[in-house]
């Protein structure tokens, strides 16, 4: 308990809701990856968040012609565009399309629920807490 006393100063800052966590561990961010971080915020260049592809992960194409279809991602080498394995009649075809058009299958509605359900369960444990 006192271990968490010492975080009570980060979690009463207004706006922040909780500590990132993979199961009941805080996540540790590299200092590589912070500094990256730091790199792209003040690059000037647009930036827009994005989640996380893989290749040989399975997508949703979302928007675009090919709206409703699924596939793989086969290669994300391009900045802004994407390669996708499309099963069809059991073929498969590869097909270069933008990359905002696609999400992980259970991928966007899926972490807004999980968000949504860990920032309802973190005010909730706020308020009965007495902490504002």
């Amino acid at each position: 308990m006192a271990q968490d006393a010492r975080y009570l100063p980060i979690l009463t800052t207004p706006g922040v809701i909780g500590f990132v966590c993979v199961g009941p561990t805080r996540a540790t961010v590299e200092d590589g990856e912070i500094e990256a971080i730091r790199e792209v915020a003040s690059s000037g260049l647009p930036v827009e968040p994005h989640e996380f592809l893989e290749v040989g992960q399975e997508v949703v194409i979302e928007s675009g012609p090919l709206a409703g279809l699924s596939g793989v991602l086969v290669s994300a080498a391009e900045s802004d565009r994407l390669v996708v394995s499309v099963r069809m009649l059991r073929r498969a075809v590869a097909v270069e399309i933008d990359r905002r058009w696609v999400t992980p299958r259970g991928g966007a509605d899926e972490w807004n629920r999980r968000i949504g359900e860990r920032i309802h369960e973190r005010r909730a444990r706020r308020t009965a807490a007495g902490v504002s």
